[in-house]
């Protein structure tokens, strides 16, 4: 009840209470104007004639209304409440009792409400009997009044009352209207119409102000009372007065969502605040859409509305259900608030939305109405009107179950879905960043973008705000105005539409993102696809079942999005796990893919900080940081590929890589590092479109460095060094800030780079006496790669050797000779082999023994007799370039191998039962080395081959050693002009050629290749064996023996025959002819 006339209730209580009925003197209130006319009762004393009106009465008087009933031209229809309902919303609602205004304002607006300025029913001349002396004013015998309220089935009546709403009294001191003072002016909440009251004949009675349905309301007492100037009813209430449309959204049951939109904040602000509109707009027809229309919206809308960003659309649904203007009314062309009623005499009538729509109500056979929506025929939709005229102070809301729009008006933009998946933070942050236009097209021809979206709420929490306009969101302006935070949020945005069909495992995608480090070239961000259904479930129920963020990627028909099979994907962005099932923006081609809540993709860092989340990458990053290399690198502003070798290939090196580490050889590291830098951005896609055929890229150091893809795989290699390492196809494609991380399995030298025997020998920190022991005996150039001088080959027994790192052997000693045998190596005796062959150049492996191994030797005995000092180093020195066979008996040997296996780092192949020359095969059967298994199985060992132990010469003979760490000298070319595109992967051809045993393809590694040679450090020095006197004769002596004893037996042997054959001869006799037995 809104009553503020109430308390006045209080004031009259005493009055009211001292007499059971107030008889009002109307005769001396109002003085009758002279008249030949007879005396007729009015509406004043017919109500002041009733004592159960005489509270009625009182407050007309108070709000004096009187003389406004009694002027009035058309007759009035009173429904006064009796006094039981003053006293029963007195005793209800106290809380409505305030003081009253001077004017009682509020009270002539609820008194008036209960007047009609009709007589209703129209009365009959029958039906007004003159005035008696008691004031009886009922004519005998005439028939009972009845309200002529539909029934039942039909639908309420709508009355015009006198009640023209308004929110305000006049002013005190304001200059009163021309019009009467007594007779409220036309003028108000509804134009120039007065407010409607609904009566309905329900159960057989009477009822006014009830609702559309003809429910609740209060009854009409007994008959009416005729009068002369109308007709008085009595009921059994007060009606309430209708509120604002305002407060009647607030309250419906059924309007509870409008409401929760209307009172939301929004950004933008709405150009016309709506709350306000329909406070105190008058003469509104609004078609307020139910809560059950608003379902009907697919969810992404619903949820975007109520964000708080969709302002203007909001703006546009409620403009589409909003008339201002009234009703055309066909026939006289006057404007009126659009009740049902507006409809009924024509049928059908035009309203002009706010929105700038036209819509055409119309009333069905049955009284319904319909609404009518769009211009074209063909696209018109006709919608019913579920719950008409909701009486208001300012107009009417009729309640619809549909939203009175096209389908698509709402033409949802990437934004807008954004917002209705929940992502708003990210898109007030793509707003605070003015990086909008990349989801704000409205048409399918606009660039498309497939957009990664973290969802709310932790998504950058500390930063985010709602609205444009408030404290939050000015503190963090300036911050998600920088470039960092932009290039941060670009990172969720790729270039055009990635369905997920065509996503697969490893594949790069670019970003909006034009990295400044990287040239201007965007950046990428790398894609991971993973199946299997197992896997999957297990996760989901880790993660907790429903709230899991893996889901079933099939369509809804049964169809497989991603094309695989079991329809169940992981798919991952940059490693961050995101919906499988893409959601399609309705306005353009983009893709949405949701991030969960509290995820973000952070654009790449650095190389350290990249390469530092693989361990096995530790090496390599501790050098870069070692030769501060790696400050260079993150600087470099025009995009860089780092092939990045692994631990292990670190650990291939051995030596090297200990000599490498060394402070003396920081520059040498820096350039080795160097050389695996490409001032160029190479993706692992680039370099598959270039199969077969290989692409040379410019290094750190200024060399070049060529990438070839064959077969699915992609190796790199120098050409200058023969060396070859490839791409770890599971491991590649570490994106950077600056470029792109590949890791490979073998370190890469450059052309520059010259690792001589010294500089390894240096990295092992243990083998100084062998060094000391070279250079004593004038063979230092095996140490530094240097060509000896033809009196230094001369002295080793060598002299036909022509050794140098840039020029080709051209004559082969006798130990070089194909088909030498042992002897001919004994004796020197060669001549008859007079052709001779070219290969390339020689190099060295030397089989190093440690300081420690040497104190087990008199190295006096060795250093003062020159002779056997160049014997013990020759046996320690392999040539890298060994040609076979060297005789049929020992080229049958099937375990035989004399290149270097160059892909475990090692100078030589190293496996049991493998043999090499040695510098002393020259000159000594027992010149060769063998590698044989250690007799723990724990590896191999190396020694004499042929020798036999205990039968050397010396006490401190070694037959055996256990072998050490290793390391490998860079290989050279013997001719600068020599095509690096020719020398490229041959010392793989090589050892493929070994693998295979193909001696007559190993002479050289290919096209002349030079191998480095290297270092093999072993636990104990190996001494040159000669056979002891007996093991030199014992065979002779035995082959005369028995040699002897053969000849002796034989001799025996005969003369014993031939005694035996002489003794028959001689006892034999001949038989007598004719003589008898």
């Amino acid at each position: 009840m809104h009553l503020s006339f109430l308390p006045l209730l209080l004031s009259l209580a005493p009055i009211l209470s001292a007499s059971s009925s107030f008889q009002a003197p109307i005769v001396n209130l109002y003085p009758q104007q002279n008249s030949p006319q007879p005396f007729r009762s009015t509406t004043v004393d017919v109500i002041a004639a009733d004592p159960e009106l005489s509270i009625f009465l009182r407050y007309l008087q108070r709000a004096r209304l009187i003389p406004a009933l009694n002027s009035l031209p058309n007759g009035s229809t009173v429904f006064a409440p009796v006094n039981l309902a003053f006293h029963k919303v007195a005793l209800d609602d106290p809380s409505e009792w305030t003081q009253p205004d001077n004017i009682l304002h509020e009270l002539r607006q609820n008194l008036l409400y209960h007047i009609l300025n009709y007589t209703f029913p129209p009365p009959t001349e029958d039906s007004v009997g003159d005035s008696d002396k008691d004031g009886d004013n009922s004519a005998p015998g005439s028939d009972p009044l009845e309200l002529p309220f539909p029934s039942d089935t039909s639908i309420p009546l709508n009355l015009e009352t006198l009640l023209y709403p308004d929110d305000l009294p006049p002013q005190n001191g304001t200059k009163p209207p021309p019009a009467s003072p007594w007779v409220p002016l036309p003028v108000g909440g509804l134009g120039s119409e007065g407010q409607r009251l609904r009566g309905f004949k329900r159960d057989g009675q009477d009822w006014i102000g009830v609702d559309w349905q003809g429910k609740g309301g209060f009854k009409v007492l007994g008959e009416g009372v005729p009068a002369g100037n109308g007709i008085v009813w009595k009921v059994d209430g007060l009606v309430d007065m209708p509120k604002n449309i305002a407060e009647t959204i607030q309250t419906h049951p059924s309007l509870t969502y409008l409401r929760a939109l209307l009172h939301q904040p929004v950004s933008p602000a709405p150009s016309a605040p709506y709350l306000e509109l329909f406070e105190r707009q008058p003469s509104l027809t609004v078609f307020a859409p139910s809560d059950t229309a608003w379902s009907k919206l697919p969810r992404i809308e619903r949820t975007y509305l109520e964000s708080g960003f969709a302002g203007p659309d909001i703006e546009l649904i409620l403009g589409s259900h909003l008339a201002k203007s009234g009703v055309e009314e066909s026939l006289d062309g006057t404007v009126k608030v659009g009740w049902r009623e507006a409809f009924e005499q024509t049928g059908s009538g035009k309203l002009k939305m706010i929105g700038g729509e036209e819509t055409i109500v119309s009333l069905g056979i049955s009284g319904e109405m319909k609404v009518r929506v769009g211009s074209d025929k063909n696209k018109r939709q006709v919608f019913e009107v579920s719950e008409p005229d909701l009486l208001c102070k300012n107009g009417v809301v009729h309640i619809v179950d549909d939203l009175l729009i096209p389908a698509g008006a709402l033409k949802l933009t990437t934004e807008k879905t954004l917002i209705g998946l929940n992502a708003t933070r990210f898109v007030s942050l793509l707003r605070l960043s003015n990086l909008t236009s990349y989801i704000n097209s409205t048409t399918r021809a606009s660039p498309a973008y497939t957009i990664l979206a973290p969802l709310d709420p932790e998504t950058f929490s500390s930063l985010t705000c709602l609205h444009m306009n408030t404290p939050e969101c000015s503190a963090s302006l300036e911050h998600t105005q920088s470039l960092e935070f932009r290039n941060r949020l670009k990172f969720h945005i790729l270039h055009g539409r990635q369905e997920l069909g065509d996503l697969k495992d490893g594949m790069l995608i670019e970003t909006v993102f034009a990295s400044e480090a990287m040239g201007g070239r965007n950046q990428v961000i790398k894609v991971g696809v993973r199946k299997g259904l197992e896997d999957v479930q297990g996760k989901i129920a880790q993660a907790g079942g429903s709230k899991s963020i893996w889901v079933d990627s099939s369509n809804n028909d049964g169809s497989d999005n991603n094309n695989h099979q079991g329809g169940w994907s992981e798919v991952t962005f940059s490693g961050v796990p995101v919906e499988p099932k893409p959601i399609e923006s309705p306005s353009d081609q983009s893709l949405i893919y949701l991030l969960p809540p509290g995820s973000v993709i952070e654009p790449p860092e650095d190389i350290i900080q990249t390469a530092l989340t693989d361990l096995s990458l530790s090496v390599f990053i501790g050098a870069l940081i070692s030769t501060s290399l790696s400050h260079d690198l993150k600087s470099y502003a025009d995009g860089l590929t780092i092939l990045a070798p692994r631990n292990v290939a670190f650990e291939q090196l051995g030596l090297v890589i200990k000599y490498l580490l060394l402070p003396e050889a920081k520059a040498e590291l820096k350039d080795v590092l160097g050389f695996h830098v490409l001032k160029d951005v190479v993706y692992l896609e680039d370099a598959k479109r270039w199969d077969g055929q290989g692409k040379k890229r410019e290094t750190w150091t200024g060399e070049e460095l060529e990438i070839r893809a064959r077969n699915g795989s992609i190796a790199v290699g120098s050409g200058e060094q023969g060396g070859k390492a490839e791409i770890i196809l599971d491991e590649s494609d570490m994106i950077i800030s600056n470029g792109v991380i590949h890791q490979i399995n073998e370190v890469q030298f450059p052309p520059s780079a010259n690792i001589t025997l010294s500089k390894i020998l240096r990295g092992s920190k243990s083998t100084a006496i062998i060094t000391d022991l070279l250079i004593q005996a004038n063979m230092s150039w095996i140490l530094d790669g240097s060509s000896p001088s033809t009196e230094d080959l001369a002295e080793l027994g060598i002299a036909g050797w022509s050794y140098g790192r840039d020029r080709a052997l051209s004559s082969l000693s006798p130990l070089s000779r194909s088909s030498a045998s042992f002897d001919d190596r004994e004796s020197g005796d060669s001549d008859d082999q007079d052709d001779e062959q070219e290969t390339g150049p020689v190099s060295f492996t030397l089989l190093a023994p440690t300081d420690e191994a040497f104190s087990h030797l008199n190295l006096t005995r060795y250093t003062h007799d020159r002779s056997l000092l160049i014997d013990l180093l020759k046996l320690h020195i392999i040539p890298s370039h060994a040609p076979i066979p060297l005789t049929p008996r020992v080229a049958s040997h099937s375990s035989l191998s004399f290149l270097p296996a160059i892909t475990d780092g090692k100078p030589l192949s190293i496996k049991p039962d493998v043999a090499y020359l040695t510098l002393l095969s020259a000159s000594s059967k027992y010149g060769d080395v063998a590698f044989g298994a250690n007799p723990d199985g724990s590896g191999c060992r190396v020694g004499i081959k042929g020798a036999r132990l205990g039968g050397g010469d010396g006490e401190e003979e070694n037959d055996w050693a256990s072998l050490g760490a290793f390391g490998r000298g860079t290989p050279s070319w013997p001719s600068s002009t020599y095509s690096p595109r020719d020398r490229l992967f041959t010392i793989v051809e090589a050892n493929r050629n070994i693998r295979s045993r193909r001696p007559n393809q190993t002479n050289g590694l290919s096209n002349g290749v030079h191998p480095g040679g290297g270092v093999i450090i072993l636990g104990a020095v190996l001494v040159p064996y000669k056979p002891s006197w007996w093991i030199v004769w014992s065979w002779t002596i035995l082959g005369a023996v028995v040699g002897g004893s053969a000849g002796l037996t034989i001799l025996s042997l005969g003369g014993w025959w031939l005694w035996q054959r002489r003794a028959r001869e001689g006892t034999d006799y001949e038989r007598l002819e004719n003589e008898e037995d």
